[in-house]
This record gives C-alpha cells, sequence and structure tokens, in this order.
C-alpha cells in the first residue's frame, strides 16, 4: 500500500496526542523485513521518531494471502498483558493505539537489527544471548492473565496453522524447490508424517483457557532484536495466543538448530527454561521438528547458508523429533 499524507497522518497523531501539537511527521521510512504489516519509522520535525504499525486484511509481503485485520489488538492486548512487569523492558513501550485505523504507535528502539544473523556461519557469542532469551520466555509463561479469552487469536492461529501444519505437508501444495529437496521430501512425507503434523495442529487450534499460558507465538530470530546499546528486545507478538508452552520452546529450539547448535548445546541452552507444571519436553520437540520442515518445505523461508545436503540432513532429524 503507498505510504498515507504526511500532513493527514500528523494531525491523525496530533488528535490521539502521539505528538504535541506543535510537532509533524516530516518522513516515512520502512523499519525492519516485517512480513505481516505496514510498518514504518516516523521522523518528527523535533528530531525524535516513533515506529507506526498497521495491520492490513492481508499479509503485507504477501498480499495475496488474507489476514486478519484484528491481529494489531492482540498485539496491543499482549503488551499491555506485561506492562507491568519486568518482562516490558526488552518490548517497545506502546505510545498510542488508533482502532479505525488498525494502527499501533510504538517506541522506536532506535538502529536495532534483528538475529537472523544467527544463521550465518560466522554468528559468535550467541550462547548468553539464546540463555536470556529463554529466561525471558520463562517468565512471559508465568505471566498472569487476568481473562485468557483476549488471547484466543482464533483468525490468526487459523491462518498459522495452514501454514505450518498443512500446506507443507500437502504433496501437491503448489510450492517448488530444488530437485533434490522435492526427491527427498517426497521420500520423507510419509502417512504418519503428515497424520502428526495433523495432531499437532489440532493440538495448536485447541482453546487452552485453563491448562495453558500467555505465548509470544513466533519466537524465532526475526522477532528478537539486538540494540544498539547490547541488550536484546522482542518485538512482533500479533500471533500472541493462550496455549501450551511447548509451541513457543518448540519454534525456538527448531532455529536453534537451523542456527547451527549441535543436539546437545541446545539441551544445555534448554536448561536455562523453567516451563510450567507438567511441561513436555517431547512435545516440544515434535512442534519443533513441524516448525523445521515447514520452513524447509513451505512459504515461510528462512535466510539461511545451509546445502542442500545440510537441508536434507536437518530435514530427516526433524522428522525423528516430529514422530518422538
Amino acid at each position: 500500500m503507498p505510504d498515507p499524507d504526511l500532513p493527514q497522518l500528523s494531525q491523525l497523531a496530533r488528535t490521539l496526542a502521539w505528538i504535541e501539537d506543535s510537532d509533524e511527521f516530516m518522513e516515512l521510512t520502512p523499519a525492519g523485513e516485517g512480513n505481516m504489516n505496514w510498518v514504518r519509522r516516523a521522523t518528527l520535525a523535533s528530531g525524535g521518531s516513533m515506529i507506526l504499525k498497521q495491520s492490513l486484511p492481508y499479509v503485507a509481503k504477501y498480499p495475496g494471502i488474507p489476514a486478519p485485520i484484528e491481529r494489531i489488538e492482540v498485539e496491543r492486548a499482549f503488551y499491555a498483558a506485561i506492562a507491568e512487569t519486568a518482562l516490558a523492558e526488552q518490548t517497545p513501550t506502546v505510545i498510542g493505539f488508533d482502532a479505525t485505523s488498525h494502527t499501533l504507535c510504538l517506541e522506536d528502539l532506535g538502529s536495532a537489527s534483528d538475529l537472523t544473523t544467527l544463521y550465518a556461519p560466522s554468528a559468535t557469542d550467541t550462547n548468553q544471548t539464546i540463555a536470556v532469551l529463554l529466561s525471558w520466555l520463562s517468565d512471559l509463561h508465568a505471566v498472569d492473565v487476568a481473562d485468557p479469552n483476549d488471547f484466543l487469536n482464533k483468525a490468526m492461529r487459523q491462518l498459522n496453522h495452514e501454514h505450518i501444519f498443512a500446506l507443507p505437508f500437502q504433496k501437491e501444495n503448489g510450492l517448488e524447490f530444488s530437485s533434490a529437496l522435492t526427491e527427498v521430501w517426497e521420500v520423507l512425507l510419509t502417512r504418519d508424517l503428515r497424520d502428526q503434523a495433523m495432531q499437532l495442529g489440532q493440538r495448536y487450534l485447541c482453546e487452552e483457557t485453563k491448562n495453558g499460558c500467555l505465548l509470544h507465538g513466533d519466537f524465532y530470530p526475526g522477532s528478537w532484536l539486538s540494540t544498539p546499546s547490547g541488550s536484546f528486545a522482542v518485538i512482533d507478538p500479533e500471533f500472541a495466543f493462550y496455549g501450551p508452552a511447548e509451541f513457543d520452546v518448540g519454534v525456538l529450539w527448531a532455529h536453534l538448530l537451523f542456527a547451527g547448535f549441535s543436539h546437545p548445546q541446545v539441551a544445555s541452552l534448554l536448561d536455562n527454561y523453567q516451563g510450567p507444571p507438567g511441561f513436555s519436553n517431547t512435545l516440544a520437540g515434535q512442534f519443533a521438528g513441524v516448525e523445521i520442515l515447514r520452513r524447509l518445505f513451505g512459504v515461510a523461508q528462512l535466510p539461511l547458508s545451509m546445502d542442500d545436503g545440510e537441508k536434507i540432513s536437518l530435514a530427516s532429524t526433524a522428522k525423528e523429533l516430529a514422530l518422538a
């Protein structure tokens, strides 16, 4: 979509008290590599800046994929749920929200970069970062949510379900890969794997308002930022929902393997996570397996440096995890 008219946007921001009456927006520039939403850094005449994030009735990066426009309200609710906890120190502050235009105004964290750099072979000294992120996730899963029904997020989960648990596991899904990957996937994609993906997908869709916890819903390196001060931040909780802690952990687990961590290293890092009562490592591993397979054989590809041989090896490992 084209950027809105700056004078009109400035007037809206003044009306909503996002900026001072004497201030105005001077420039809008893309902020980050987000897929889901229209996101811009708004530079102010006063010299400051803020982030404007608007949900559209489709995926911003893939306009042909419809998406629930109310997802921005879930993101706002997520930030509100953690606002009085230490978790908020690692998320942007909410400046304001306009329900009419489905726009969230957030603190600008500056020249922060996402941690998809973890996928590069040259990534170093990441263990401490991952340990801190797992500690943050432990605290998130212990948050006392006043009304879990605020985080059903049904439409977003239905969208995510299609791209995680369904589409990648259909033999005729219209997606194209190298001949080597296509041949391997035809062998790996057995009935038991499809059935397991279906069962895990149903668990993902269940409304666990009594036994679940607040989840980020997309806890992977693209949702983690490294700030100029050397700290980290967590963003983009539009997929947040109330459900099984194992899903968040499984997604992180999968991306540690994508980042080149060995199984013993992953196990050691996961010791930094303190899950809720009844947490199942097996279930987390199953979610991890599906996440790996959907990233290799689905729409949402990653900036990986792996060659086909490495991807094939990881895909075999992922199937073992999923079927454990």
